[in-house]
């Protein structure tokens, strides 16, 4: 083993930055890891790109507060969808039901006033990728939707 290490397996990278190997495999298929090859059906990662694995978050503050925000939300629906679910008996099999299943979600969802589809996307890359997943990559200035 040569002391110069250009590349690394996805198990090197794994046990570095203590990501599981089937994260770092999303990543590599969601493109986030540039300068990746593929050799012998394996995949191998510049050294460059496991230091910003290293670095959870490696984005300016104002784009990690705004994932921080997301997951905030995600956890409010995640709450408020259980609080709803017991008060209203949907814990408990077999009891009557006082409001209608799609009903407590949509108390939830306008609790943390994001659209359905937005705050399952955020769930689906929170699940997914982690913190990394909630922040935005789109390129350039854009502008949020005013809400009048």
């Amino acid at each position: 083993m040569s002391i110069f290490i250009e590349y690394c397996t996805v198990k090197e990278v794994s046990q570095l930055t203590g990501l599981s190997e089937v994260a770092i495999h999303k990543r590599c298929a969601a493109g986030y890891i540039s300068g990746l090859i593929k050799r012998n059906n394996k995949r191998l990662i510049p050294l460059e790109e496991v230091e910003k694995l290293k670095s959870p978050g490696h984005c300016s503050e104002h784009k990690r507060k705004e994932a921080l925000n997301k997951l905030a939300k995600i956890r409010l629906f995640d709450r408020k969808r259980k609080e709803y679910r017991s008060r209203y008996g949907l814990a408990m099999p077999g009891r009557h039901h006082l409001i209608p299943i799609e009903d407590i979600e949509k108390r939830a969802l306008e609790s943390c006033g994001v659209p359905r589809s937005t705050l399952f996307r955020w769930k689906r890359r929170y699940n997914e990728f982690g913190l990394d997943g909630l922040i935005d990559t789109r390129g350039g200035k854009y502008k949020k939707r005013q809400q009048g």
